[in-house]
């Protein structure tokens, strides 16, 4: 009677296991990318529990340690950080970073112009043109000198 239950959770752990150790096309391709100690089941999540402010230092914690590009992982998806403007350009025209992590819809960024889907960012990137045109942002330039001083 003990036996069969026994059996299937143990059955199930050995899967479960199984599933835990192997690694995505992300976790091999980031393998040699440095960045903080990740542990099974919790990941790096264990470094942003808490308020919003202690998140922030955390961030830019990691910032200095490991320089302008490092490694996260958040549960079973790998995240690379960025800092170094060169690299969030190619981050962020490459067509593989078209479709947004699920990170920004957590964090409720699913709308913004950087943030959002391909297909939104489009169209919100074409009604925002005109708005940022050379003569309208030289307009402002008087403003952004009064607003510094």
């Amino acid at each position: 009677m003990f036996f069969i239950p026994a059996l299937i959770l143990l059955l199930g752990l050995v899967l479960y296991w199984s599933k835990l150790s192997r690694k995505t096309s992300a976790q091999l391709f980031a393998k040699d990318i440095p960045g903080p100690r990740s542990y099974p089941l919790i990941s790096s999540a264990h470094l942003f529990l808490g308020s919003d402010e202690r998140t922030f230092s955390v961030i830019n914690e990691l910032f200095r340690k490991y320089g302008s590009f490092f490694k996260l992982s958040l549960g079973p998806k790998t995240v690379l950080c960025l800092s170094d403007p060169d690299l969030i350009q190619q981050a962020v025209t490459s067509s593989a970073c078209q479709d947004k992590a699920f990170f920004y819809r957590f964090m409720e960024l699913d709308y913004g112009l950087v943030s959002s889907r391909y297909t939104d960012w489009k169209l919100y990137r074409k009604s925002l043109n005109p708005a940022f045109n050379q003569r309208i942002l030289i307009s402002f330039i008087s403003i952004f000198i009064d607003a510094r001083k």
